[in-house]
């Protein structure tokens, strides 16, 4: 579990950013209805169906992210290495960094790789 309120927004970014069939598109509309990606990890299904062209697989997305401890674990990681997680508020760079992200993660086999800056 997260250990401070900032860590638990830098999680539920985390955790909405990398939860099945969300893209950087549907990321930001979700962020843009509901506020936040804790509001929206926190919103019941027919709330999150309400929102234009999310299907039934991209709430159940959003609900298996609810459960997975995965995003707690790599800040805790993060913390224990003393490194920062920035959350980045400018739109087109968010959605290069998801994109980003998620093609590290699927080139690493895995979730969680450190990426040594040149």
């Amino acid at each position: 579990m997260a250990s401070t309120i900032e860590d638990a927004a830098v999680s539920a970014t985390l955790r909405l950013a990398h939860a099945r069939n969300i893209g950087p598109v549907t990321y930001r509309k979700l962020v843009r209805v509901f506020g936040s990606a804790e509001a929206v990890l926190a919103a019941p299904r027919e709330r999150i169906l309400e929102v234009p062209d999310v299907t039934p697989r991209t709430a159940d997305g959003i609900a298996d992210a609810r459960k997975d401890p995965w995003a707690d674990e790599e800040v805790a990681r993060a913390r224990e290495r003393k490194v920062e997680i920035v959350r980045v508020c400018v739109t087109l760079v968010a959605d290069f960094l998801i994109f980003l992200t998620k093609r590290i993660d699927s080139k690493a086999g895995g979730r969680f790789c450190e990426v040594p800056y040149a």
